[in-house]
């Protein structure tokens, strides 16, 4: 018991921590068990009942209380690594995937508190009462965490800055269905090339206009040979009843281009410069997220090929999330622009973001964000940002 509540104790501290030092999402956007409003009841209670199991008080309530505990501590680790969570999200910062903390932790004290439980001469409420002084000495620390904790959290939380009041799109793109070659297939480009060719020979062919040598009257053709010629290239599709949408003509009374300035929140981008022209997919990172981890790889590998092949229709970038570190999921050789989420100057507020965050932009417009904490797979990231309703 004295272990187990120990153990309670460390991870109620830890976690007060993260929740005084990172952003922690509401269980709408977040989930419910790594929401802020579970954590504002789960660390009280958790550390009342460390501090209760180490106390000895009632000893016999205090076991039934902590090994029921337990058990709900493996039902929700097994419920995380059955979604395939990267932490169980019991200590903090420190990310401990659910099957280490379900086979070392939960089901071990589990086990230990049903084997050494107290002996019948323990009643669940007693008399006789502890004395006094040792009661004073461990249920004063109790309430006052139950009563203050909460009220405590609320008043430090750091402000949280969050991107949700990005500008919307008011730009529709046009998009012809298809599906992307993988950047790795060797006859991509040349195929691309060829279908691109005989296009254009038989559209400038078709723009001919033959007028009678009888006629006397000329006849206005719809397209002069010294006219200049639009032409279509289509995008190579594996569905031919797919049907490629046709381009808008832009409006004579278009206005200037004016100086591509992205939303207010993306300008805090130390690189913003270099995100404003082309294609661009944005992903911002933790130094220590895990998820991170995995797929920073995926975008590496995928844009070293795409480069290979001569493709250039779109960018990637990483962007850290203070705070920074030198370590982390970027390699050094990277290809992909790296930048930097510039640190409020307010000690107060933090970035809150769930990391990884991915964005895409065009020439510095947001068109596309997928839901943070999660990233596409690269070979379905274009299709994701044209394939708008």
């Amino acid at each position: 018991m004295t272990l187990a509540g120990l153990m309670l104790i460390i991870a109620s501290i830890m976690k007060f921590h993260q929740l005084l030092t990172e952003p922690i999402l509401g269980w709408k956007e977040g989930g419910l068990w790594e929401s802020y409003e579970f954590f504002l009841v789960q660390i009280p209670l958790e550390l009342s009942l460390g501090i209760w199991l180490v106390s000895g008080l009632f000893r016999k309530a205090a076991w039934l209380v902590g090994t029921l505990s337990f058990l709900g501590f493996i039902v929700i680790t097994a419920y995380k690594m059955h979604i395939g969570d990267e932490s169980c999200g019991c200590f903090g910062q420190v990310h401990v995937r659910p099957w280490i903390t379900l086979s070392f932790i939960d089901i071990p004290f589990f086990l230990l508190l049903v084997i050494w439980r107290p002996g019948k001469d323990y009643k669940l409420l007693p008399p006789p009462w502890p004395n006094v002084y040792h009661a004073i000495v461990f249920a004063v620390p109790i309430f006052a965490t139950l009563i203050f904790a909460a009220p405590a959290m609320v008043a430090f939380k750091p402000i949280q800055i969050t991107p949700d009041k990005i500008d919307k799109p008011t730009v529709k793109y046009i998009y012809k269905p298809c599906n992307r070659p993988h950047a790795d297939d060797p006859e991509y480009v040349k195929k691309l090339t060829e279908t691109i060719r005989k296009e254009v020979e038989s559209q400038l062919a078709q723009t001919q206009v033959n007028v009678p040598e009888n006629t006397t009257e000329t006849t206005p053709a719809k397209t002069e040979p010294n006219n200049p010629v639009e032409v279509v290239i289509p995008v190579p599709q594996t569905d031919p009843n797919i049907q490629p949408v046709e381009p808008v003509t832009p409006e004579a009374n278009t206005p200037p281009a004016q100086e591509v300035k992205l939303s207010a929140w993306l300008e805090q981008i130390d690189i913003a410069d270099q995100l404003k022209e082309g294609i661009v997919i944005v992903l911002m990172y933790h130094h220590d997220c895990p998820t991170c981890a995995t797929m920073v790889p995926k975008y590496d590998q995928y844009y070293r090929k795409m480069k290979e092949l001569g493709d250039e229709s779109l960018t990637f970038a990483y962007i850290a999330i203070p705070p920074y570190s030198d370590k982390g999921p970027i390699p050094a050789d990277t290809p992909c622009l790296k930048g930097k989420l510039k640190e409020k100057e307010e000690k107060d507020e933090i970035w809150a973001i769930t990391s990884p965050y991915v964005i895409a932009l065009i020439n510095g417009e947001l068109v596309k964000e997928w839901k943070q904490g999660t990233a596409p797979e690269p070979e379905t990231i274009m299709d994701d940002i044209f394939s708008q309703p």
